[in-house]
C-alpha cells in the first residue's frame, strides 16, 4: 500500500501542502503587525534641510517662501523658488519664479496675487556643491496645496 501513494505521487503532493501551511499562516500572520511608515524622511549628503510654504490671503495675494540650509563646506547653487498652479490635467505650471543668490543658506520670500479657482503651491529646488566645486545632490521641497 505504501509503495502505491510512493508511485502515484501523493506522497509529494502531501510534503508540498506542509511545507505552504506553515508559510501561509505566518504570511497572515504578519500583516496586522508590520508598522505603517507615515513620513518617510529625506537623506541629503550636504543639506541640512529644504522648506517651501504658500498662504494665500482673502484677496488672492499669495506669501510665499522658503529656504536651503547647507551643512557647512556646502554651497546652494541656482537656487529657485517657483510658484505653481495645477492644471486640469493635473501638471504643475510656473505662474512666478525667485531667483536666490548662491551660498550656504538660501532664504525666498515673495508675495503674488493669483487668479481665483486655482490651485496652487510653492516648490524650491537647488543643486549643493561641495567646497571642491562637485555636485553633490539636487533638493527640492514642496509646500501644500492651496486653492483660491
Amino acid at each position: 500500500m505504501k509503495q502505491r501513494l510512493f508511485r502515484r505521487g501523493l506522497l509529494p503532493l502531501a510534503l508540498a501542502l506542509c511545507l505552504m501551511i506553515p508559510l501561509a499562516s505566518g504570511a497572515a500572520a504578519l500583516t496586522p503587525d508590520v508598522p505603517q511608515e507615515e513620513e518617510t524622511e529625506l537623506y541629503y549628503i550636504g543639506t541640512h534641510s529644504t522648506f517651501a510654504c504658500i498662504e494665500i490671503d482673502e484677496y488672492g495675494l499669495a506669501d510665499c517662501w522658503g529656504y536651503v540650509d547647507c551643512y557647512p563646506g556646502y554651497t546652494a547653487k541656482d537656487a529657485v523658488m517657483r510658484l505653481q498652479w495645477r492644471g486640469s490635467d493635473g501638471v504643475w505650471y510656473d505662474y512666478v519664479t525667485w531667483y536666490g543668490e548662491d551660498g550656504n543658506d538660501v532664504n525666498f520670500t515673495g508675495c503674488s496675487f493669483v487668479m481665483p479657482g486655482r490651485t496652487y503651491r510653492v516648490r524650491v529646488v537647488a543643486d549643493v556643491y561641495d567646497s571642491n566645486g562637485n555636485w553633490v545632490e539636487m533638493v527640492d521641497a514642496v509646500s501644500g496645496s492651496e486653492k483660491y
